[in-house]
């Protein structure tokens, strides 16, 4: 766009290059000091917790004392060029030469406490799936710490208000001695 041209007014070279005018004049806002704070705080979050999404981050911030809601923390997010980490729809396939293991409690009648007990890991995949192990010692140190950060300072959506599981404990707990 040529300001100074006597020929061409600036009304006619939008019209002719398809430009809205009041585009002309838009002058960018950058963030405001507390979105870049929140957007600071968020990268920290991140690093720790990269498989949280906008529900989990929006609830995490809340609880270090920034007000953002889901929507705002979405979109800073994709400011921050972030986006939850998690396993896309059919990312492995079974080995048609891997043995099939029967499902042993099928007939089994589990009425008591006690019949049959049983684990699931698959949360620990979220740590291995981002990480690379030189030693088992260091497979093993990782994946405790990430079971203590799972239980103490992850949020988790089945729990109450985004609760970690320690705080579900300890509420059960309260609720169970009044």
């Amino acid at each position: 766009m040529e300001n100074d041209n006597q020929q061409l007014s600036m009304r006619r070279q939008c019209d002719i290059l398809s430009f809205n005018r009041s585009s002309l004049y838009y002058e960018r806002i950058g963030l405001s000091e507390e979105d870049q704070r929140i957007l600071d705080e968020m990268d920290k979050i991140y690093l720790d917790f990269p498989f949280y999404g906008s529900r989990r981050m929006s609830r995490e911030l809340k609880r270090r004392g920034y007000k953002v809601g889901r929507h705002k923390a979405r979109s800073l997010m994709r400011i921050l060029g972030v986006e939850a980490i998690y396993p896309r729809k059919r990312l492995s396939f079974p080995n048609k030469e891997h043995q099939i293991y029967p499902y042993l409690l099928r007939d089994v009648t589990i009425d008591r406490p006690d019949i049959a007990w049983a684990t699931d890991i698959t949360y620990i995949y979220e740590e291995v799936y981002t990480k690379s192990y030189e030693t088992v010692a260091e497979c093993r140190a990782s994946i405790g710490e990430f079971i203590r950060k799972y239980n103490q300072d992850r949020l988790h959506q089945s729990l109450g208000e985004y609760d970690t599981p320690l705080e579900a404990y300890r509420q059960m707990q309260m609720a169970v001695a009044c």
